[in-house]
């Protein structure tokens, strides 16, 4: 009985999102970076406002089996929510180039959907109803890494803490600065992929 109490408990847990997603960033053969060990990027500046062709032109890249419509579908979408959520557009660009390819159907083993790879909790609290369609799965990750950008918006790693927020969660980030931790390697080596990727798009 008692096995079986824990059990349904574990399971109650995953289905609420307590679990944070399970992946990792590090598979390309380079070893794991020192804590924090991420390239200084301006997000600032010109480069944070690609237009459309060039966005469609990198997605073609680093995924030539897409139907040309639905790299233009993607690029606009891309551009335009980026624009409106005050989110930098390579970095926009970059966190779904690394979470997805720019797959619109792609699934993880721990059930983020999508291009964002939204969580089904945190893509109904962004407001998106089908995770799979490509124009609601960008708005709400444009949204929702805005909103973790905000979170840290008075902190000088802004987007760096935001981008490992969106890997592990803002509780678990926020409770590792707290106890004078800094990001894990996992979370530093996410956090470089995406920012390298962004001065090539």
């Amino acid at each position: 009985m008692r096995t079986r109490i824990l059990l349904l408990l574990a399971v109650s847990l995953g289905l609420t999102g307590c679990f944070p997603r399970q992946a990792h960033y590090d598979d390309d053969g380079t070893p794991p970076p020192k804590q924090a060990d991420v390239p200084k990027v301006d997000l600032t500046g010109p480069v944070a406002n690609v237009p459309a062709q060039r966005v469609a032109a990198f997605i073609a890249i680093n995924n030539p089996f897409l139907a040309p419509e639905l790299i233009k579908r993607e690029a606009e979408a891309i551009v335009r929510h980026s624009a409106s959520e005050g989110v930098p557009t390579n970095l926009l660009v970059a966190l779904i180039a690394t979470e997805s390819s720019f797959d619109p159907k792609a699934v993880s083993p721990v059930g983020a959907r999508g291009l964002g790879q939204l969580m089904p909790e945190t893509a109904a609290d962004m407001g998106v109803k089908d995770p799979f369609d490509p124009e609601e799965n960008i708005r709400g990750t444009a949204k929702y890494i805005a909103y973790l950008g905000g979170y840290w918006a008075k902190h000088p790693r802004k987007w760096e803490l935001a981008l490992a927020s969106y890997l592990a969660g803002m509780g678990t980030v926020g409770n590792q600065l707290k106890a004078g931790r800094d990001l894990t390697n996992e979370q530093a080596t996410y956090v470089r992929k995406i920012l390298q990727l962004s001065t090539r798009v």
